[in-house]
């Protein structure tokens, strides 16, 4: 009983520790997608600017 209740702990704190690796790969990815497209945005911007001028 002890044993099986062991394995049970360890697998929540396994899968607790892996949703939130999981959470903070999706945060740090949306703010990595989030940086490109201000970059494409801004650089887009900079070329009708130069179409512009």
């Amino acid at each position: 009983m002890f044993q099986s209740a062991t394995q049970h702990f360890n697998l929540f704190v396994y899968y607790s520790f892996f949703i939130q690796s999981m959470l903070h790969c999706r945060i740090f990815t949306s703010i990595a997608f989030a940086v490109v497209d201000r970059c494409q945005a801004t650089n887009s911007f900079q070329a009708q600017l130069g179409k512009i001028s």
